[in-house]
């Protein structure tokens, strides 16, 4: 080992348990749909519509968030402002493109 660096290799603990489900802290409301946010559905109609050069209709939203993200073709708001920051309200989940 390098005597200028400390390598940590930590794991989770040995008692973790993964859960199905999302567990909120006391205090953290967790609606049933994602009040900011989008849906990204595979919509033939909006893949006609909207196909050119510059915007491919199959791409996933992340690789597509720049020139036209599935949250503006949703009619839905982005959960993250200009600055990358949190638009959501204190104490609201963030959940990404896949909320269903």
């Amino acid at each position: 080992m390098h005597r200028n660096f400390i390598l940590l290799f930590l794991g989770p603990p040995v008692d973790f348990q993964p859960i199905p489900d999302y567990r909120p802290s006391h205090g953290v409301f967790l609606p049933d749909r994602s009040p900011i946010g989008c849906e990204c559905d595979h919509n033939l109609e909006l893949e006609k519509e909207t196909e050119s050069d510059d915007c491919k209709p199959l791409e996933p939203c992340w690789e597509n968030r720049r020139r036209r993200c599935c949250a503006a073709t949703a009619g839905a708001l982005i959960p993250y402002n200009r600055h990358k920051r949190l638009a959501a309200p204190v104490g609201h989940a963030v959940y990404e493109c896949n909320s269903a």
